[in-house]
């Protein structure tokens, strides 16, 4: 019974197609989290404005219901930036929506 089995699987494998590349083909002195890392960057889009971010967010109400403060959203648009003590959370957040944040949403 074990003959045919490894009989067989030698059969499948000979008729398999070439797999396509993908991020598991590490590239020299890569590990498979910087591998991971790559491919996950590589598709998602980056936010350049605090409008896209906003408009990300869900808006400006979702925003404000984001920042528990309309007057923090406000002062986004207005100033051009966004203060330091919301870098962090805007990060993370958008990081879970599948979105990259560029320094420029951050004033740099």
């Amino acid at each position: 019974m074990a003959k045919a089995f490894k009989q067989s699987r030698v059969e499948t494998d000979n008729t398999t197609t070439p797999r396509e590349k993908s991020f598991f083909d590490l590239r020299e002195g890569e590990d498979w989290l910087d591998a991971w890392e790559r491919e996950r960057n590589k598709s998602r889009p980056v936010l350049r404005t605090i409008r896209q971010l906003i408009k990300a967010l869900g808006g400006r109400e979702a925003a404000i219901t984001f920042a528990r403060n309309a007057q923090s959203v406000d002062n986004w648009l207005t100033c051009g930036s966004i203060t330091p003590g919301w870098h962090w959370r805007l990060e993370k957040e958008m990081q879970c929506r599948g979105f990259e944040l560029h320094p420029r949403v951050f004033g740099f």
